[in-house]
């Protein structure tokens, strides 16, 4: 999410250090004039990257260098196989569990984390990237006014560094509000910058609205960039005039040279979504092209498919204006199965919500479990009080099947599964993680993990690493 979302309204209209913080270390563009490319004060080549052979859902992720940092956190006693994102908005804290679930540390991380070399502590509003790199590195977004990428190395706790996303000449105005991180072929790390820089003085390498380059080995900026903002579209309003619904790019998912971006292509004020769309980059010569959904909106989540190394899914959480208008959000909700081959993306599967009048709008924190089944919730409402729902939705014959309730609205964060033990584990506010085993098509759940009790903070989100 881009903000920190303590209102259901932005909710839904959404879903839709250590070395040089300030300094910029070059590496080589090779791009075309797609690539927007700053100053810089010095370069640095990283090293081959490393092949990620433990998760069956992820081949050949590329790592970049391995890890080498500092003495900070207390090590880890084992490897973590998940982490989870606890926080009430205004703290937060990152714990780690095995793959059996068993809690390794509940708060290896959090907002009173204070180590020399960290230009900032966590806030409230904390990520982790679809695809963590797999050479031990731990990587942390901050978001919002914050906006920082921390990188240590897992399970030893070592600090490798903290970096702004952006320079230091731009004004407190603009927050460039990383969303995600990539590595691609070659090793560098790509950060998905989620909000525009409108200050026509700022400089082209602070724009935002972009894919911008950092270095993992230095945890220091890059003079890359991949423009987006041709992306933004125009959008009527009921005035007869009309407002830009910026690109905002969210999550990200590479596959080969492609990375397939989720838009949100939200206004400003976030009142008004255009065409709900993905941007397809090629991250070799920089050129970006949009793929667009129709009547969908908001269609920045995107996500890997287990078994599958060239298929996305895409959740379009849907846009209403006036809010809870149950209507437009039908109409422009819906998941879609992405294939990319050879950079070329076509859509093979598609579930809009508004062929099934009938069933929940079951597109939140959407995951796949294959490359026909998908887990994701519907949310459920303060006035009148209804409870989050979680469905199972069969991309193949448009089905959705009710798989849990939860105690309350918006309760339910991003789930993950892990492919190798058929273990979802999804987030719930109040209880933990509920535990669900798939097998055969079928979800059954198990007993759940209660976490983040003794710090009162919830469990918002669980990310699988490599």
């Amino acid at each position: 999410m881009s903000r920190r979302w303590l209102l259901p309204w932005v909710v839904l209209s959404s879903l839709a250090v250590a070395c040089g913080d300030d300094d910029a270390v070059s590496v080589d563009a090779g791009f075309d004039g797609a690539v927007d490319g700053g100053s810089s004060d010095g370069g640095g080549e990283t090293d081959a990257p490393m092949v990620d052979a433990d998760r069956p859902d992820v081949p050949d992720v590329d790592a970049g260098p391995s890890c080498v940092g500092e003495p900070a956190l207390d090590p880890l006693s084992d490897n973590p196989r998940f982490a989870v994102i606890l926080s009430d908005y205004s703290s937060a804290a990152v714990a780690m569990i095995d793959a059996e679930g068993t809690i390794l540390d509940e708060r290896w991380i959090d907002s009173g984390t204070e180590l020399p070399g960290l230009v900032a502590t966590l806030s409230g509003d904390v990520a982790l990237p679809t695809r963590q790199p797999s050479d031990g590195s731990f990587v942390v977004l901050d978001r919002f006014r914050t906006d920082v990428v921390s990188r240590f190395c897992s399970p030893s706790g070592a600090l490798v560094g903290q970096v702004r996303t952006h320079g230091p000449g731009v004004g407190e105005s603009f927050s460039s509000n990383p969303h995600d991180l990539v590595v691609d072929e070659t090793g560098h790390a790509w950060v998905t910058r989620f909000e525009p820089n409108l200050d026509p003085a700022a400089a082209e390498i602070d724009r935002g609205t972009d894919l911008f380059g950092l270095d993992l080995t230095t945890m220091s900026r890059t003079d890359r960039r991949i423009d987006l903002s041709a992306l933004d579209v125009s959008v009527p309003t009921g005035s007869g005039g009309s407002v830009v619904a910026h690109a905002r790019p969210s999550r990200v998912v590479r596959i080969a040279s492609t990375a397939i971006v989720g838009l949100g292509r939200l206004s400003l004020a976030f009142d008004a979504a255009g065409e709900g769309a993905v941007a397809n980059v090629d991250l070799t010569t920089g050129s970006v092209e949009a793929v667009s959904f129709g009547a969908l909106r908001s269609c920045g989540n995107v996500s890997p498919v287990p078994g599958r190394d060239d298929a996305v899914l895409v959740a379009c959480g849907g846009f209403a204006n006036p809010f809870g208008d149950e209507a437009m959000r039908r109409a422009s909700s819906g998941l879609l199965l992405l294939e990319v081959t050879d950079g070329v993306v076509s859509i093979v599967r598609r579930w809009n919500a508004s062929d099934h009048p009938d069933e929940p709008i079951a597109v939140q924190n959407a995951i796949a479990l294959d490359e026909r089944h998908v887990l994701a919730a519907s949310w459920g409402s303060f006035a009148p009080p209804s409870n989050d729902q979680l469905h199972l939705v069969d991309l193949e014959t448009g089905d959705v099947r009710s798989i849990g309730e939860g105690d309350g609205a918006f309760v339910f964060g991003a789930p993950a599964f892990d492919p190798s033990t058929n273990t979802v584990w999804v987030p719930e506010a109040g209880v933990g993680l509920r535990r669900f085993s798939w097998s055969a098509g079928t979800l059954m759940e198990g007993s759940a993990l209660a976490i983040g009790d003794a710090l009162g903070l919830p469990a918002r989100s669980i990310a699988l690493l490599p």
